[in-house]
């Protein structure tokens, strides 16, 4: 599962303004531990990544929001002077927010962050416990195909108690290891309304991915070019197995992805295994691209036309996240997609180290 990034994951609130007059209201009390002065904002995230916020003073620790709640009901809060929240989920009623400023390291960096507890939100406690539930499910010993399964029971429950609820979809989007028959049962429950929803066609272009990539099926792969701008096609690669890796030079889960995925080149190269880069770089990009291939020391040949997520093989596919693999044989056959860390490794032990 990726946290698309989240990478998780993407979004939601306004359909005109988060805090317009109707009868659908939400309450916010908040309180934060270590701020007694200052101002909040509460920002509003439509579907398409627009944002609206509102203000609050502080006042002796506490803070007070009202607004009227839309479908696209997912927001954060951010502090005068730095720090932001973590995304959640608004719900009608009354809400009771603790927060605490505190330190996070990102990229290296350390950063302002508003860590939050939150009740009276059934939205959120929702996306909360079935988080939890999923990290429990990725970090047991079961064999993938037990986890699969265990993922989509645990979704196949909340989708069928709530399957009006935004949180739901937003569910369904955030965990990007179903197979294509899993996520089509689940997106199924859903009302033809709220799949006509911004983040319910961006499901579609996932199943369309899911459909496409299915395994058995056969790789869809025009003639690529390389940095020096010639021409590439499979039939120029030598391999009995060809992992078909999707990344970016911006894309820091792709990146982490490398130092694991050169050793397993290394360990069944001469076995026939063989990996291929098709970086999503946009051509005012091309030198960070090449600049990313000699610092993560890629040995395999990369190929990019330059065109993001435009690119003629990404399109083809609706691909709209990264990082992505597709896994084939030698007859350009789809053995599986999606694989990494451990998921990668048993599979390429699987095929490398067959008992005899």
């Amino acid at each position: 599962m990726h946290k698309k990034i989240f990478p998780f994951f993407f979004m939601l609130l306004i359909a005109g303004a988060c805090f317009s007059q109707g009868d659908r209201f939400f309450e916010i009390n908040g309180f934060i531990e270590n701020r007694a002065n200052g101002k909040i904002f509460l920002q509003c995230y439509d579907e398409k990544g627009s944002i609206t916020d509102q203000a609050s003073d502080i006042t002796d620790h506490k803070f007070y929001f009202r607004g009227r709640l839309t479908e696209r009901a997912k927001a954060s809060l951010a502090m005068g002077g730095g720090g932001v929240s973590d995304y959640f989920f608004l719900d009608t009623g009354k809400i009771d927010m603790r927060l605490r400023v505190d330190t996070q390291q990102i990229n290296g960096n350390r950063v302002l962050h508003l860590s939050a507890a939150i009740t009276g939100s059934k939205s959120q406690l929702i996306w909360e416990e079935t988080v939890d539930h999923f990290g429990k499910i990725s970090r047991c010993e079961a064999p993938d195909s037990v986890k699969s399964e265990d993922f989509y029971n645990a979704m196949l429950k909340i989708a069928k108690t709530y399957p009006e609820l935004y949180v739901t979809r937003e569910l369904l989007f955030y965990n990007d290891s179903w197979s294509y028959e899993q996520l089509n049962n689940l997106f199924s429950l859903i009302p033809k309304s709220k799949q006509e929803t911004a983040l319910g066609e961006k499901i579609k272009k996932r199943l369309a991915l899911l459909k496409q990539t299915r395994a058995n099926t056969y790789i869809f792969f025009p003639t690529q070019k390389d940095p020096q701008q010639k021409p590439v096609t499979l039939d120029d690669l030598e391999f009995t197995y060809l992992l078909i890796d999707f990344w970016a030079s911006w894309c820091t889960p792709c990146r982490r992805e490398h130092p694991g995925l050169v050793q397993l080149y290394n360990r069944y190269k001469q076995k026939g295994f063989n990996v291929l880069g098709i970086s999503l770089d946009k051509e005012i990009d091309k030198a960070k691209w090449l600049q990313a291939i000699k610092e993560d020391q890629l040995p395999w040949k990369q190929v990019s036309d330059l065109k993001g997520f435009q690119t003629e093989i990404a399109t083809h596919y609706a691909l709209d996240y990264i990082p992505y693999n597709i896994l084939i044989d030698r007859n350009g056959k789809i053995l599986a997609r999606d694989l990494r860390g451990d998921e990668l490794q048993n599979k390429l032990r699987s095929l490398f180290e067959k008992k005899k």
